[in-house]
């Protein structure tokens, strides 16, 4: 006789989710068979699921492995679009469908990520107002900021309220945030002057003068948007009142238009002693000085400068070492030890 009982993938996925041990099995399995699944099932059930598997706060083992796998894929939605081609590839959350249990799992909420739909930068549940990209798949101390990709208003209050249920909610997304402050080691932030301000003053709220980030690698490039509502010359604090130098290994920083300018290099320099690259770009940079405050003389120095001034310091420095190439409005200039 002909055997007529219908494939397992033909039968009602209601029924497989009451008679397979579906939480023995389901992260086992590989991610284009179980994340739509996850998607599928009621999101607290998810929610739970992930939650007492360890993802977030696993070291070793199989648990490490559930996070490397799955840690990088959670995102919390609030009201944004999301394409159902998404619903194969990430683990979404609608914010009002587990706002009820999400704290019930500080470890999980260390991985929640808020969907804009931007896959490439990432908005944290805890530090919602920046984007996060991680140049790494194991932690998230190699990181680079950006602006925000920015939310409508009535998802962005629905997070303020999401997130300020609490002092308790409160101290964890602070402990969070801190977190991750404290471990970053190398950092690059590409966004406006504004932004950076803004991110400066909530990594400042976060930290103390001990707990200051302690980068080996920093890179800053920070665009003006209206040059004349900015200072001209770069404000020292900017950088210092949020960064330890003493162990960068490589620095760059540029704020650029035609007239912007930096005081007391040489003390920027001496506070990194264990420099190997500098990259600057400021209208106005005395960059010929640079090369001698180096005693191991064995860094590579790169500058962009206004053209004009550029012009204006030839006969300052000893062009056989140093390397230029020439642009319609500025000129980078390559050091003598590069």
């Amino acid at each position: 006789m002909k055997d007529t009982t219908p494939p397992l993938h033909k039968l009602p996925k209601e029924l497989l989710l009451q008679v397979l041990p579906f939480e023995d099995c389901i992260l086992t399995q590989p991610l284009d068979i179980s994340i739509p699944w996850l998607n599928f099932i009621d999101p607290r059930r998810c929610f739970r699921l992930l939650g007492r598997s360890g993802i977030g706060n696993a070291r070793c083992g199989s648990k490490h492995d559930l996070e490397l796998k799955y840690g990088k894929l959670i995102y919390i939605n609030f009201g944004n679009h999301i394409d159902p081609k998404y619903l194969r590839k990430y683990i979404i959350f609608n914010a009002s469908a587990i706002e009820r249990v999400i704290f019930d799992f500080p470890d999980l909420v260390r991985c929640l990520k808020v969907w804009t739909g931007d896959v490439d930068h990432h908005e944290y549940l805890w530090f919602p107002s920046v984007n996060i990209q991680s140049c790494s798949s194991k932690h998230l101390r190699d990181v680079i900021f950006t602006d925000c990709t920015g939310l409508a208003s009535e998802p962005t209050f629905r997070i303020n309220s999401l997130l300020h249920q609490s002092n308790k909610v409160e101290e964890l997304l602070y402990d969070l945030k801190f977190e991750f402050i404290s471990n970053l080691k190398h950092v690059e932030i590409d966004m406006t002057v504004q932004n950076y301000v803004n991110l400066k003053n909530e990594i400042r709220e976060c930290t103390r003068e001990c707990h200051k980030i302690r980068p080996t690698s920093l890179h800053l490039y920070l665009t003006l948007e209206n040059a004349s509502t900015y200072p001209q010359k770069f404000p020292t604090e900017w950088v210092t009142s949020i960064f330890n130098l003493q162990l960068v290994e490589e620095f760059s920083l540029h704020y650029y238009n035609k007239s912007t300018s930096i005081d007391y290099l040489s003390d920027w320099i001496e506070q990194m002693p264990h420099l190997k690259s500098l990259n600057l770009g400021f209208g106005n940079l005395n960059f010929t000085q640079i090369p001698r405050q180096f005693t191991n003389g064995k860094a590579n120095i790169q500058v962009k400068v206004d053209k004009k001034y550029f012009n204006s310091m030839q006969h300052k420095f000893n062009r056989c070492n140093w390397q230029e190439k020439k642009f319609r409005d500025h000129v980078i200039a390559y050091g003598p030890s590069s």
